[in-house]
């Protein structure tokens, strides 16, 4: 689950990137020599702090859980993922 997170988040930083780099040349060429305006340039920081927020948080995440489980699972206890349980209930049939 982790990794389709990541594929995601890699999806979404890539079309960014590329959307920020085409509104950046169009605007260097329409400016002459200027280049990145400041509330672009803020723009693409806020961007990549967030996809690193994103990624951080998101690796950080699945040992936690996975520790997590091989507690409840070395006592005995059963222990579900709450969206994927939902989800494979309602797949199955199973209430």
């Amino acid at each position: 689950m982790v990794i389709g997170i990541i594929l995601v988040a890699v999806v979404f930083f890539v079309i960014g990137a590329l959307v920020t780099a085409g509104t950046a040349a169009a605007a260097s060429s329409s400016r002459g020599a200027e280049g990145l305006s400041g509330g672009m340039l803020i723009l693409l920081v806020l961007f990549v702090g967030l996809f690193w927020l994103l990624l951080v948080g998101s690796l950080l995440t699945r040992p936690v859980l996975l520790i997590v489980h091989a507690i409840k699972a070395s006592s005995g206890q059963w222990s579900e993922m709450p969206v994927v349980a939902r989800w494979s209930k309602k797949f199955c049939g199973v209430s």
